[in-house]
């Protein structure tokens, strides 16, 4: 009978409405079947929920079904019934059953895993062995007591691989290196141990024990290294991929619901083709430079002993050679944006710490089916195989929205590329990243990228792959991207004047919602703060650019009217570092608005104060 009382529960659940307060444009049917949403929009179910109610069954009452009749006596547990039920501590493993959990399903101890091993998240580890004088880490994960001979890295790598094993991450070397934990690491340990991370086309990682200092190295060359034995098998960005504190590395930010989580603490010292490939390989990315001061002012710590001095690395493009830094210490609350000081920008091929963002779940990839659609082996994003027709910036945007989707950043781009997305015809692709102005020029500028077949060791550089183009050029192919969708997220509570919901084409319920009128003029970082508060997002020039071509209501269209988004934009600059695009419309937008300078945007200092308007997505970025 307890089960029958768990289905009759379940359909309570999906039957329940879900409010939808303060949105003037809503489609109940595609929110979901929420029972409750908090402050920021998220249900009390969290991100997960049930797609297949039919399959939950028909409800039950008082031990008969819906249709009258005695209900028949429950079926018993089984081992063999393709369900987690009993004592099994996954589908028809553990517990009780005979048959042992594979690495990554659920486990209590580690008698129910085929590995013998059960971690910290109650997850069967990979299987593994055969490490040199066995070593574990305060992290749960086992090494190699002492460094193997010298090899090339694809050597290295087979070795590893033999083993169950692999070769660590830098940011796994780094944590474990003499200045850090010590774990592993002692200070006469010199050589440069080779890590997984590629650092370009010929060439990896490389870090040493005695001090956590990275480089590179060309994979032909012969470098000394140690196998690690993984205790899990990264599915999320949670526990087992943030990097921090051994009991509780994961930060939660507070936008739409706290879905998504940062690391604790700053990651190796890598360019940034090497950093982006980490975060991609725990599940997560490289953040923009707005989600990184979002984590700041949510009060997300830095306690290193060099945060005064060590620049954090975004993902935010800001010329053609280089992205946003920004730095802080202790708490972030109160961080605000002063040029040179806590915000600047560095090559792409500078070393700097990183920390990583995603989801703290698994996420999938976007729901619906894309034409010609290419999914990595570790990203959460889908992207498409074939290269769009040359078209002018704004139409790029037209196009992606149509089909579902998005331009992409530069990093987003590269991103893929770097998880093998094929068929690269060396032709330059749009992007989103607005890079700001040249004197020399008529118009802003907006990074390009390209590539040439597969190039999973990306190098993230100009001249050779990246670049900036006028966004009044035409000559340029475009390709778009897809989000997964947080079906748990109903959107904001409230907005300023209502909600206007601009809903993507297609069928995956992709939605962006924005204040329909504009805020009081506020520097960036009170507008930051006030949409923070509100579990949102200063817009990005995208996110502004798609919801007016959308029909984004209320534009004023006045010389005082320019809108605040979130893109830093450097251009030839150098006075300051801190300019952000600014927009402007009429009325309702439309298709005409094509974010051109100097009628429909431009660039304004964080200090200068302008209007704005907050921005939510069921997207997870």
């Amino acid at each position: 009978m307890a089960q029958h009382q768990l289905r009759s529960a379940l359909v309570v659940v999906v039957v329940a409405a879900a409010p939808w307060a303060g949105c003037t444009s809503s489609n109940p049917a595609a929110i979901g079947p929420d029972a409750r949403v908090d402050a920021g929009g998220r249900s009390d179910r969290g991100p997960f929920s049930f797609t297949d109610s039919a399959s939950i069954g028909p409800a039950r009452d008082g031990g008969r079904d819906a249709r009258g009749g005695v209900d028949a006596a429950p079926a018993p547990a089984s081992c063999t019934d393709h369900l987690k039920n009993g004592t099994e501590t996954d589908v028809d493993c553990g517990g009780g059953c005979s048959t042992k959990c594979d690495a990554g399903q659920g486990c209590a101890g580690n008698g129910d895993c085929a590995s013998a091993r059960c971690n910290r998240a109650k997850r069967c580890a990979p299987t593994c062995g055969g490490l040199n004088l066995e070593i574990t880490d305060a992290w749960a994960e086992r090494w190699d007591g002492t460094e193997r001979g010298l090899a090339t890295w694809a050597a290295a790598h087979q070795a590893c691989a033999a083993l169950g094993g692999r070769l660590p991450t830098a940011t796994e070397l780094f944590r474990v290196s003499a200045p850090q934990s010590g774990g592993v690491g002692e200070s006469d340990r010199t050589n440069p141990l080779w890590a997984l991370n590629p650092s370009g086309p010929g060439a990896q990682i490389t870090v040493r024990l005695s001090d956590g200092v990275a480089g590179t190295a060309p994979v032909g060359e012969t470098r000394h290294y140690r196998c690690i034995c993984p205790d899990s098998l990264v599915r999320a960005f949670d526990q087992e991929a943030c990097h921090g504190p051994p009991d509780a590395p994961c930060a939660a930010l507070p936008t739409e619901g706290g879905r998504n989580h940062v690391d604790k603490a700053d990651r190796a010292t890598l360019p940034l083709a090497a950093a982006l490939w980490e975060c991609t390989y725990y599940r997560a990315h490289l953040p923009q430079a707005l989600t990184l001061i979002e984590a700041a002012r949510s009060g997300v710590e830095r306690s290193e002993a060099n945060a005064n001095s060590a620049w954090l690395l975004t993902a935010d493009s800001v010329n053609y050679q280089g992205s946003v830094v920004l730095k802080w210490s202790g708490s972030g609350a109160s961080w605000s944006p002063i040029s040179g000081s806590n915000l600047s920008w560095s090559y792409f091929y500078t070393p700097r710490p990183f920390r990583c963002v995603g989801p703290g779940y698994a996420a999938g990839t976007h729901p619906a089916t894309v034409a010609n659609e290419f999914v990595g082996p570790r990203s959460s994003y889908k992207g498409e195989t074939v290269d769009s027709a040359n078209a002018a910036w704004h139409l790029a945007h037209t196009t992606c929205w149509q089909r579902g989707g998005h331009l992409p950043r530069t990093a987003e781009l590269a991103e893929l590329v770097q998880e093998g997305l094929p068929g690269g015809t060396n032709a330059w692709n749009w992007t989103s990243d607005q890079t700001g102005y040249v004197a020399s020029g008529p118009q802003f500028l907006a990074s390009i990228l390209r590539w040439t077949g597969t190039a999973p060791s990306f190098p993230y550089a100009h001249p050779d792959v990246l670049t900036w183009a006028w966004k009044t050029d035409p000559n340029h192919a475009h390709r778009c991207i897809y989000y997964p969708i947080d079906q748990g997220y109903a959107g904001p509570q409230q907005c300023l004047g209502g909600c206007f919901a601009a809903t993507l084409p297609g069928t995956s319920g992709a939605k962006l919602w924005f204040d329909q009128f504009d805020r009081s003029a506020a520097t960036f970082n009170e507008s930051v703060a006030t949409c923070l508060a509100a579990h949102g997002h200063l817009p990005s020039a995208r996110d502004l650019v798609e919801g007016i071509r959308a029909g984004l209501p209320n534009g004023n269209g006045l010389a005082t009217g320019w809108l605040r988004t979130a893109d830093f934009g450097v251009g030839e600059a150098t006075d300051r570092y801190d300019r952000t695009i600014v927009v402007k419309w009429s009325g309702t937008g439309g298709d005409s608005y094509k974010d051109q300078y100097p009628t429909d945007m431009t660039w304004a200092p964080t200090d200068a104060a302008h209007l704005y308007r907050c921005m939510w997505t069921n997207e997870l970025r």
